[in-house]
């Protein structure tokens, strides 16, 4: 598989929620659309012209709302998850396979609360904590992209790595802090200076 990307599951059909969770994380919608599986994977091969937009294609399985997270802006962000979680009452699960071997599994319960939490970077762990579960590696530093998907797959349902035909829904996102950014206006030169 070899990617780098994020996956959150949020326990539940949360799909009329979504704009409120994006919320949460500092994004505003930017536009959304319905694509099946390989124009979501086209789409998500090329950046947006602004440079400004995230995609999030998301998905409802039969348990969980699935959200992709390519870019890793929101399966990284504990606190929003947990706040996330306290608040609407679910589990939420978050993985990452990531540049740099980083790898990460963390397991919410309904009450916001840490259940697991495996975090490695680099071959080191940064993070463990919580209850071990089956199929885990002996040690939290065998954690590796197959594992970190077993895990997900356990508690969830496997990650199809785009493989399954279905619709997508894609939530174009900008984030607001680098919309800001973006309007922050360049001080202008005189015009009466040509250097």
């Amino acid at each position: 598989m070899s990617l780098n990307i994020g996956l959150i599951a949020l326990e539940g059909n949360h799909l009329a929620e979504l704009l409120e969770f994006f919320g949460d994380f500092g994004y505003r919608l930017a536009g959304v659309d319905w694509l099946d599986t390989k124009a979501a994977t086209d789409l998500l091969g090329q950046p947006h012209p602004s440079g400004n937009v995230d995609y999030k294609p998301v998905y409802y399985d039969t348990r969980w709302t699935i959200i992709i997270d390519p870019d890793l802006g929101l399966a990284t962000n504990n606190e929003a998850l947990s706040r996330y979680a306290r608040d609407k009452g679910c589990r939420i699960c978050a993985s990452i396979c990531g540049p740099g071997a980083r790898y990460r599994f963390f397991l919410l319960s309904a009450d916001g609360t840490v259940a697991r939490a495996i975090e490695l970077l680099g071959g080191h762990v940064q993070r463990n904590e919580g209850t071990q579960l089956k199929g885990e590696p002996e040690t939290a530093d065998g954690m590796d992209e197959t594992r970190t998907f077993a895990l997900f797959a356990q508690v969830v349902s496997p990650f199809d790595d785009f493989e399954v035909e279905r619709e997508y829904t894609i939530y174009s996102l900008v984030h607001r802090e680098r919309e800001r950014l973006s309007i922050i206006p360049k001080p202008k030169k005189p015009w009466w200076k040509f250097w």
